[in-house]
Formats: structure tokens, C-alpha cells, sequence
């Protein structure tokens, strides 16, 4: 064989592969190294197809000259290292891609990191700018020794009812002439869920008190009871019956509305208003000319979880104006407002009283003998347990105004259950009362505008249930 010298054979194929090859010394032209790079293995050969190629030593025969041979080393390295010596990899990449990968898995991160620390500090100088000082509260009504109230006036007389969750029941109390009769708890053949609100409603007809007191079953059922009073010691429930049956959230608000009367044109007009499962709020409508209730009507509101609900309708008037007040998903307090078509306002409570998600809130409309207008109110248990209101004129769309029922004592539970009522009666002329959780009993306190000498005053007056 004739004498041979190491000469470099480039052959690249698409993998950025070259090959050692020991030519023959004869055959060191560029031209012959062309020629016997053609008999190499395949430079356009996939990696699992070189798995094939003879063993890393192979020897080939010029085809034009049998006695010249050529011995291969054949082995890939990529074309930017040194001849003989393989790639070094890290991970299975190239160095180069390596560090190239890890610089810019660097600079994602440090991105990353600054952008969570600025926005952080724009978020922190936003809510520093906006947020209430006190702390956000999401009450569970289960958890509350009474997780709902409800109070209705009609005539002389105010009806209340109250859920214990300690037992799972409704209790009766009728206030006539200053004096509370206790009826105690009633007789349900569907049982309240724990969390369920109450609502009631009551008008007079025949001489007597007709009630309808609503809640959620264990079931997930709006139950409405029908009740008459022909005295305060007097009352009789005379049945039940399922409102909805279908997508009503136990933990969320109800609440209800009635004006006009059977002898009307309109007859009686009922309004009942709950959450979906879904924080959907719906109205349920009942006329005594349709003949019964109809089906639920979605609202153009989103509620948030476990919101307290309440509503207000002024009476003997032509175009009566409903609002209902909720709590949205965001935990802002509003107000639906109109006859058909409700629209919705802000409502306000200055910052040292907000609270975030109430369970319960109280709305009631009363006449103001030293306005000679009629406002509207709502009320809630602070933080602290002092219960305030946010109030202004009922014909109004402006800001409310807030301000503290100082004179009333702090209740047991901010956010909790807490029901009122504006009316008119013959003892005190213009009244409101509103009743709450006061050292683990119901309580009330209320306020009179005297017709005599148009003084205004609030009172914290008799404990109505003792433990």
C-alpha cells in the first residue's frame, strides 16, 4: 500500500458533521479528496440512519486504483470544534445554546421579579388611596346565634320574627300599644336552612293583619307562610307554600315588597327578590289580578356571595318606586331604583363605617316632619358594633349621608342580622325601629318624630328574648 499522511477530508452534511480521514498521500489533491469523499457514509443521513455506518475505522477502495486505499475515522463533530474532538454538551445542548438559553432564562426572571415588585407598589399606593379602614368583613349567617330577622308594621301593630340556629327555628312577637306578645316558635313542616335570611310583609284586610313571612328550606325552597292577626294575642298560620324551587342560593338574601290592596284595581302587588346559586338576583312578581305568582325574572345585577338583600316601596301612591339594595360582586352596596325597569345607584357609607359583604342590612322609608319629605335609609352593623345609617331623601339620586345611631347600644355581630321599619301609627305619629343581636338577645331601638312639638329622638328600649 502506497505511504500515507493525515489529511483533513471536509465533508459537512446538514447536521454540521465532518469526518477524520487518512488518504493516501498520492491522492492529497483537493480533487482526489472530492473523489474519495463520495464513498464516505451518506452526509445527508438522519442520526438513526449513521447508527448503520461501519465501525468507526473503515477502510475504502478507490474505485480507479485497487491498490490505493483510505482509512476513515469516522466520527461526527460539529464543525466549529477543533478536528478529532467532539462537541462538549451540557444537558444534551451545545455550550454555546446552553449558556445563550441560560442568560436568557436570567433576564425572564430578573423581568419578572422587578415587574412583581413596581406593580406591587402600584397596587399598595392604589388600594393606600382607596381603600376602608376597617377590615373587610364576610359574615356567616350559620354561624350567628340569629342569623336573620325580619320586622313588618301594619295598623298599630309591628310583627317580628326572628331564626335561632342553636334550634332551627322561626319565632312570632307581635308589639301593640308598647307591649311585646311573645307567640313563640311556629309550627314548619319545611325547616329553614341555618343560613337563610328572613323577610315578611303584612297589610291590612277584614279587620284583620294579613302576613306573609318567606324563607329558604334545608331544601333550597323560597317557603312562603300565610298568617292573619285579628289582635296582637290573636294569630293563626293558615298554610305554606313553595315560591321557587329551582337555583336559589341558601346563603344569600331575601327580601320582599307588597303595596296596593284586593279591592284596587291593580289589587295586591308583591315583589320578592333572592340570589341564584350563581349570585344572580331575581324577582319573583304576584298580583292578585294575574291570579298568582309569576315566573322569576333575571335582573340586570350581579350579586356577591352570602350578600345581604333588602327592599323598600313607598304606599298609597299612583307610581309606586321600588329599590332594592344589594351588595355586588366587587363588595360595593347598591340600589336598584324604578317602577318596571330598575336602575341602578351607588350607595355610600363614609369610609370609618364601610364594610365589605354584610350578611344583613335594614332599608326602611320614613317621613321627616321637619323636612316634610320622605327619606329612605339603610342600616348596618359597623365593625366596632355600632349600627349606622346611610339616608337621603327617597325622591332624590344624589350622595347619602352618613351618620351613627349613637344613642343605640353596639350590637353583637358586624355585618349580622339587623331588620327596620318606617311607619306611621296613632301613639307616636312618625316612627322607624330597627331590631339587632345585643348581648345574645333581640333588641330594639327606635326613633319618634312627636306631631306636638316635632322633636326627634332615638330610644333603646325593651330586650325581647332572654337566654
Amino acid at each position: 500500500m502506497a505511504h500515507s499522511s493525515d489529511i483533513l477530508l471536509n465533508v459537512t452534511s446538514s447536521y454540521h458533521s465532518r469526518y477524520d480521514a487518512t488518504l493516501p498521500e498520492h491522492y492529497a489533491s483537493q480533487q482526489d479528496q472530492n473523489e474519495w469523499s463520495q464513498f464516505l457514509p451518506s452526509a445527508h443521513q438522519t442520526p438513526d440512519q449513521r447508527k448503520s455506518w461501519p465501525a468507526a475505522h473503515a477502510t475504502y477502495v478507490h474505485p480507479n486504483d485497487q491498490n490505493l486505499t483510505g482509512k476513515f475515522n469516522i466520527h461526527a463533530v460539529y464543525a466549529d470544534d477543533s478536528v478529532g474532538n467532539r462537541s462538549t454538551r451540557i444537558l444534551g445542548l451545545r455550550w454555546q445554546t446552553f449558556f445563550i438559553f441560560l442568560i436568557l432564562l436570567v433576564l425572564v426572571v430578573l423581568a419578572a421579579v422587578l415587574g412583581g415588585i413596581f406593580g406591587s407598589r402600584a397596587a399598595t399606593s392604589r388600594s393606600t388611596a382607596t381603600a376602608s379602614p376597617t377590615a373587610a368583613i364576610v359574615v356567616d349567617r350559620g354561624a350567628l346565634k340569629f342569623p336573620s330577622l325580619a320586622v313588618t308594621h301594619t295598623g298599630n301593630n309591628t310583627h317580628m320574627f326572628s331564626l335561632r340556629s342553636d334550634n332551627n327555628s322561626i319565632a312570632h312577637y307581635v308589639l301593640a300599644q308598647s307591649t311585646w306578645t311573645v307567640h313563640g316558635a311556629l309550627n314548619l313542616s319545611n325547616l329553614p336552612a341555618t343560613t337563610t335570611s328572613l323577610t315578611a310583609i303584612s297589610w291590612r284586610y277584614s279587620n284583620a293583619d294579613e302576613i306573609r313571612l318567606y324563607y329558604i328550606d334545608e331544601d333550597s325552597q323560597i317557603i312562603e307562610l300565610t298568617g292573619r292577626c285579628t289582635s296582637a294575642t290573636a294569630c293563626e298560620w293558615l298554610g305554606r307554600r313553595v315560591i321557587q324551587s329551582s337555583d336559589v342560593s341558601k346563603t344569600a338574601g331575601l327580601t320582599a315588597v307588597h303595596w296596593g290592596n284586593a279591592s284596587s284595581a291593580d289589587g295586591d302587588q308583591i315583589r320578592l327578590y333572592f340570589g341564584s346559586k350563581k349570585n344572580s338576583l331575581y324577582e319573583q312578581a304576584y298580583s292578585t289580578v294575574l291570579g298568582g305568582w309569576a315566573n322569576a325574572t333575571l335582573l340586570k345585577a350581579t350579586i356577591s356571595e352570602g350578600t345581604g338583600l333588602s327592599s323598600v316601596v313607598p304606599i298609597d301612591v299612583d307610581n309606586p318606586l321600588q329599590r332594592v339594595f344589594s351588595i355586588d360582586e366587587s363588595g360595593d352596596m347598591g340600589c336598584l331604583v324604578g317602577e318596571e325597569e330598575l336602575t341602578s345607584y351607588d350607595v355610600e357609607f363614609s369610609e370609618e363605617y364601610n364594610l365589605t359583604r354584610p350578611s344583613s342590612f335594614a332599608s326602611c322609608l320614613h317621613w321627616n316632619t321637619e323636612e316634610s319629605d320622605l327619606f329612605v335609609s339603610v342600616k348596618q352593623i359597623s365593625e366596632s358594633g355600632e349600627v349606622v345609617e346611610a339616608y337621603r331623601g327617597a325622591a332624590e339620586t344624589g350622595a347619602y349621608y352618613t351618620k351613627p345611631m349613637s344613642d343605640c347600644p353596639h350590637g353583637d355581630s358586624p355585618g349580622g342580622a339587623i331588620a327596620a321599619v318606617g311607619y306611621l301609627d296613632d301613639v307616636y305619629g312618625t316612627s322607624q325601629m330597627f331590631v339587632y343581636d345585643v348581648g345574645g338577645a333581640v333588641t330594639e331601638c327606635w326613633w319618634h318624630d312627636v306631631a306636638t312639638d316635632s322633636t326627634t329622638e332615638w330610644k333603646w328600649t325593651s330586650t325581647l328574648i332572654h337566654t
